[in-house]
């Protein structure tokens, strides 16, 4: 007796085994969450040296196109793509190995210097505060007012106050050598890193022949529509994160370099520290000029509060320079997202992840809202209504346009 097999029920069949699958391997992982995690560090371990070689081979990648299309001119296509590629990719890590050489050897022992001098600026303010705090209870005559408080509470607040820093001080010398013994353990696994780096060189030479690999393999296994969207979602997520990620690192070396140059000229105190701290905090959009700015301040504020002042002002021209000339020049509209999305993004993702988030957050968000808007307007499509949103605005409150603003 031959069987007869109902397509419709067994493709619903195939459907229930799978998702009855699915749930099960969801409970074990849940039920043993701990091997689950063992598990995981040890693959994240093994493959760690393949993290690397594709994060530097990313992050490297804008410049190796620049480099491919200065040569392309260069050579006026007589080079052969081969030959383009190699040159390319020999000037992308000689220029990624001088700006590590610089950083090291210039940047790293101002910074050291800087913290150090810092540290026993704060000691010493510290201990010259409690004569100036009975000098102007003396030149203001507020003795009948401090009449009622210990002294000794006093001079033992300001004693707390006096060992608090001496201890933020210890700690910073201590830092130092903490921070060599991370550095240490770092060097401990240069193996990891020197595989990252000729992995990095490898995708980098055969970026176009790795991808086709993977679309080969997707085509071979997966359906053809199917593919199709996750290589047109890939190359979206790819174009924003790209964008964003090496136009906001420009962007935020742009203005550390401007922040140091005119900090130097006027001969301020600090300039590589609070540079630095400018230009690292800078890649946080909305939050990051804030971020750098307030310590900064605080920092010279200590020194000398009338060049503070002139710093608050400067950072404050800086900052709009770069929101209205040098950012959007650089990043143009990488993310599409409005400046609501953007800081809603960044505080969620940063408590979830913490400082990555914050950078992560707006370029990950940018992908999630990017895909939620295209399949909110195939539904929509689906349904015969219209995918526009000022068609779903109140007729009495319509939405703003550019003829509005």
């Amino acid at each position: 007796m031959k069987l007869e097999f109902n397509k419709k029920y067994t493709t619903i069949a195939i459907y229930a085994v799978m998702a009855v699958s699915a749930a099960a391997a969801i409970i074990l992982m849940l039920v043993h969450l701990d091997q689950v995690k063992a598990i995981a560090v040890s693959l994240l371990k093994l493959l760690s040296p393949f993290i690397w070689g594709f994060a530097l081979a990313y992050i490297l990648n804008p410049i190796l196109v620049m480099f491919e299309k200065l040569l392309g001119k260069i050579g006026k296509k007589k080079m052969s793509r081969k030959l383009t590629r190699v040159l390319s990719v020999l000037l992308t890590w000689g220029l990624a190995l001088l700006i590590l050489v610089v950083f090291f050897s210039i940047v790293i022992p101002q910074l050291i210097s800087s913290i150090g001098s810092l540290a026993a600026l704060f000691t010493a303010w510290i201990n010259d505060i409690a004569p100036l705090v009975y000098q102007f209870i003396e030149d203001y005559d507020l003795q009948g007012f401090v009449a009622g408080i210990d002294s000794d509470a006093i001079s033992k607040l300001l004693n707390t106050a006096s060992d608090m820093v001496k201890g933020f001080s210890g700690y910073l010398t201590t830092a130092i050598p903490q921070l060599a013994k991370a550095t240490a353990s770092f060097a401990s696994g240069i193996l990891n890193i020197v595989l990252g780096i000729i992995i990095s060189i490898y995708l980098m030479f055969s970026k176009e022949l790795f991808f086709a690999h993977i679309k080969k393999f997707l085509y071979a296994f997966f359906p053809k529509k199917g593919v199709e969207k996750a290589l047109e979602i890939t190359h979206t997520s790819n174009r924003i994160f790209s964008g964003f990620i090496s136009g906001k690192i420009l962007d935020s070396c742009i203005i550390g370099v401007l922040c140091f140059i005119f900090m130097s000229l006027f001969r301020w105190p600090y300039a590589m520290l609070i540079s630095v701290i400018v230009g690292v905090t800078n890649v946080i959009p909305y939050f990051g000029p804030f971020i750098g700015a307030i310590p900064s301040i605080l920092i010279l504020l200590i020194v000398d509060p009338k060049t503070a002042i002139f710093f608050a002002i400067f950072i404050l021209a800086l900052q709009q320079l770069d929101g209205n000339v040098i950012g959007p020049k650089i990043l143009g509209d990488s993310t599409g997202l409005s400046a609501f999305w953007v800081i809603f993004s960044i505080t969620v993702f940063g408590s979830l992840l913490g400082p990555l988030g914050m950078f992560i957050g707006v370029p990950l968000f940018a992908v999630i809202y990017t895909l939620v808007r295209q399949l909110s307007g195939w539904m929509l499509t689906r349904k015969g209504m219209s995918p526009d949103t000022k068609d779903y605005s109140s007729p009495d409150q319509p939405l703003f346009t550019r003829q509005d603003s």
